[in-house]
């Protein structure tokens, strides 16, 4: 008996070595792709946007970028899309910058994004195009204030469609961000295609679209995965993960903050 737990434990061990391994020499063979996402950028942080947790002095958002410039190669979201595809061998060390919510701050950092010739992919949920009224979701900050979350009309939030459309630019992609900026983790199937069908139809007349659908709240479903792969939407998530080789779904890490 206690030759047997011995030897299993031997298999245990040389499995986990092997796998190890295995791990190291496909991180040499592909270096990994980084993509990154980022929400507000502004000078100074209005709680009446959003979370402070989702925001970014400008001059320090500029400061990071510019140091992943200096140590990778930014591309756009579909170039690492096919790269992560079809690569045999990957040394180039690449990244990916993308902006989700398509909130008005924007304007304070593309034009400066164009300049440094830096892509950028841009996830926005196509209701807010008309202007409603947007009430906002969980935010500590008010929690703290003891206050009701104030609701912000969506023409004071977000980049109108005016706006989006004019962004057409070759370093600009438009992409899915939902329907509207909800979780779908407890939406019935359903509605998850009637919302995402209808941002696609309005978001796929953009001329830089790229069928992507980035998970609002980093939440999705296994049915909604299966959903979007059938509708040829690639499914991208805010997981922390790097992306080696195409696994369904693209992963990002979020760089908000200092």
């Amino acid at each position: 008996m206690d030759n047997d737990h011995e030897t299993g434990n031997k298999v245990e061990v040389m499995k986990r070595l092997k796998e190890k391994i295995l791990h190291r020499v496909h991180l040499w063979k592909y270096k990994p792709i980084r993509v990154f996402v980022f929400h507000a950028v502004s000078d100074e942080f209005n709680p009446m946007y959003g979370w402070k947790g989702d925001w970014t002095q400008l001059d320090t958002f500029k400061r990071k970028i510019l140091g992943y410039k200096r140590e990778y190669t930014f591309i756009s979201l579909s170039e690492a899309l096919t790269h992560l595809k079809t690569d045999t061998f990957r040394l180039h060390k690449y990244a990916v910058l993308t902006s989700d919510d398509g909130l008005k701050s924007l304007e304070n950092v593309l034009p400066w994004l164009k300049e440094e010739r830096i892509p950028i992919t841009l996830f926005l949920s196509a209701k807010y195009f008309d202007g409603e009224s947007y009430y906002k979701g969980y935010d500590p900050y008010w929690e703290k204030q003891g206050k009701p979350i104030p609701a912000v009309r969506a023409n004071e939030l977000y980049l109108s469609k005016k706006q989006v459309w004019d962004l057409k630019n070759p370093f600009v992609e438009i992409a899915i961000h939902g329907w509207e900026h909800a979780t779908i983790q407890d939406m019935p199937l359903e509605e998850f295609e009637q919302q995402t069908k209808k941002a696609e139809e309005v978001l796929s007349n953009h001329p830089r679209y790229v069928p992507f659908y980035a998970y609002t709240y980093g939440k999705y479903t296994k049915s909604s995965v299966e959903y979007l792969k059938n509708k040829q939407l690639v499914p991208v998530l805010c997981d922390g993960q790097i992306n080696v080789k195409f696994d369904g779904f693209i992963h990002r890490e979020c760089i908000d903050g200092e």
